[in-house]
């Protein structure tokens, strides 16, 4: 990535703007954090409830910060240890729990997602329209004990608790971090009009067979929230799947190709497709920091918008034969 470079995303006549930098900035033209993502083992002393540090190692510099600011009034709570920040637009939540018992993954990613979902239903905005997923050891355990079919077993039983359909499930990652011991959740929810999107190279993920476990991945593949004259395009974890089949096992360079395709027909789908000039903030997920060159060198150029900001991480995919991921931020502002 380049650190001089920061990525600026506007909703809405100045609403919403996305940063990426190596440390946590200044806020820009007095925004107010509405959420932040911090990568990397070195101390940071944010004092700002909404920034979870996150175990992925950026690679290229020591830490990468990631915030989303809001131009206008943010208002910071706490409810049922969720940690809100709320705008006109937008409420922002982060839930991080200390997995004290590694065997009970699915117990406690169903509590968490309750306690989410609970707190948003008396906040200003209701409607999920994103969720990051970070914990350790993604990949451990064997057959339907491991730890990503177990994560999402707690997930399905806590949308299905929650009455939500397979067909609304929000856009959403889960990575594997490389340090650390905690479960953090993230979530985006806005009222604002909202458009979910399937792939048509991909099966969607809640219709997955059984092969993958006993319960299927709770995600939609991206979505787009519009607001006033702006599209927010929130594109989820994006990997090398065709189908439901993970293409070129152990190829990252084939992967990346692959991946980038499979971002490229989503985009298709979506009110940017047609908008070459759209800005982006994209996260590059890499299991193998020793790809990070020839990935780097061709994620560096699929990207048609020259205002892009990249950042690359170490972190785990969901499975064991897969070596890339890539999620993303992407907005375009709609004349007349």
């Amino acid at each position: 990535m380049n650190p001089a470079k920061t990525q600026v995303l506007e909703i809405d006549g100045g609403g919403l703007q996305i940063t990426q930098d190596t440390a946590i900035p200044h806020p820009p033209n007095s925004a107010r954090l509405l959420l932040g993502f911090w990568f990397g083992e070195a101390a940071t002393s944010a004092g700002n409830q909404q920034i979870a540090r996150i175990g992925l190692r950026p690679i290229g510099c020591a830490a990468v910060f990631e915030g989303w600011w809001y131009h206008g009034a943010v208002e910071y709570s706490s409810r049922l240890g969720v940690r809100l920040g709320e705008c006109e637009h937008y409420t922002a939540a982060v839930v991080q729990k200390t997995e004290t018992d590694r065997t009970a993954l699915r117990e406690l990613t169903r509590q968490t997602y309750i306690e989410l979902f609970t707190a948003l239903k008396v906040s200003r905005h209701h409607s999920v329209v994103r969720i990051w997923n970070y914990f350790g050891d993604i990949n451990g355990g064997k057959g339907d004990q491991e730890r990503y079919r177990q994560f999402s077993i707690g997930r399905a039983e806590a949308f299905e608790e929650l009455g939500c359909k397979d067909e609304y499930s929000p856009p959403g990652t889960a990575i594997g971090t490389v340090c650390g011991d905690t479960l953090s959740v993230l979530v985006l929810a806005s009222d604002s009009q909202f458009q979910r999107l399937e792939n048509p190279r991909q099966l969607s993920a809640y219709d997955y067979p059984r092969q993958y476990g006993p319960r299927s991945p709770k995600f939609s593949r991206g979505g787009v929230v519009s607001i006033s004259n702006h599209d927010l395009f929130l594109l989820s974890g994006t990997a090398a799947i065709v189908g439901h089949e993970s293409a070129f096992p152990n190829d990252s360079k084939a992967q990346t190709s692959e991946t980038l395709r499979n971002i490229d027909a989503l985009l298709a789908k979506s009110p940017l497709a047609s908008d070459p000039g759209h800005s982006d903030a994209v996260r590059v997920y890499l299991r193998n920091p020793a790809d990070y060159e020839h990935i780097a060198r061709e994620v560096d150029g699929s990207f048609s918008s020259a205002r892009i900001q990249l950042a690359y991480l170490q972190g785990d995919i969901c499975r064991r034969e897969l070596l890339v991921e890539i999620d993303g931020a992407f907005c375009r502002h709609r004349s007349g």
